[in-house]
């Protein structure tokens, strides 16, 4: 696919700034191939190219823009280690006037996520406060709705919890961003069930299980089917229930 063919073409990029002795161009290789390799979730080795990112950068004296920590500190999280996640990003808001103000934004959305995740529901209402609305690209308008999103499910507020999250959903589609999109339409559909709209909550874990499954994430993809399969059959919707039953066969061939 794209993103492999993508991971190969930066570790040639690498090995040719290797050769050189170019640093910059070093950083620039480890941080793409990082990003590349998180982005197919093989986080193991996207944390060890980014570290060696930080750390070629730091030994250089390169300017620190915040980007090479935003993306360890995204890993971190992802490999379930929020609280090294967080002394990252809480290093990175702490200097605002260091840092630019797209990776600030980035830097307390990932607050949010991880403060909503621990029940901080103050924390995550500061989070979207400090993401200021009127200088929003595509991006960050979906990281500020989907933290509004967390925090109307925190609030049992289903309906306006399934909007920011739908909202969101769209913005990360439109930016390409579809693992993040189809996590969208799973919070979107534990919404619908919160608020006992069982058809739609499946129409939406149906809709996220597939596009996990063409991504490759077969993991995710089961989950979220089977759980589209056992709200189908709960409202009696065969021809959805046989849907998700056939697209899970699919994973296992």
């Amino acid at each position: 696919g794209k993103l492999e063919q993508s991971a190969g073409l930066y570790r040639r990029a690498l090995e040719r700034a290797y050769l050189r002795d170019d640093t910059r161009v070093i950083v620039d290789a480890l941080y793409n191939l990082a990003a590349v390799l998180a982005e197919q979730d093989i986080l193991d080795d996207a944390h060890r190219y980014v570290r060696q990112a930080r750390e070629e950068s730091d030994r250089a004296g390169l300017p620190d823009a915040g980007d090479i920590r935003l993306l360890e500190a995204t890993i971190l999280y992802r490999l379930e280690r929020s609280e090294d996640a967080l002394q990252i990003l809480d290093g990175i808001v702490s200097a605002p006037s260091e840092t630019p103000v797209e990776i600030q934004h980035r830097a307390w959305f990932l607050k949010g996520v991880i403060a909503d995740e621990r029940g901080d529901v103050n924390q995550v209402r500061q989070a979207i406060l400090a993401i200021e609305e009127e200088q929003l690209t595509g991006e960050l308008r979906a990281d500020r709705e989907e933290l509004a999103g967390r925090l109307a499910m925190a609030d049992r507020n289903w309906p306006a919890a399934i909007d920011a999250f739908d909202r969101a959903a769209r913005l990360r589609r439109e930016a390409l961003a579809y693992r993040q999109m189809a996590e969208l339409q799973a919070m979107a559909a534990g919404g619908c069930e919160a608020a006992g709209d069982m058809p739609q909550a499946a129409r939406r874990y149906l809709r996220a299980g597939r596009s996990a499954a063409v991504r490759g994430d077969a993991p995710q993809a089961r989950s979220w089917l089977e759980k589209a399969e056992t709200l189908a059959a709960e409202i009696a919707d065969e021809r959805m229930a046989k849907e998700a039953r056939e697209d899970i066969r699919r994973l296992e061939t």
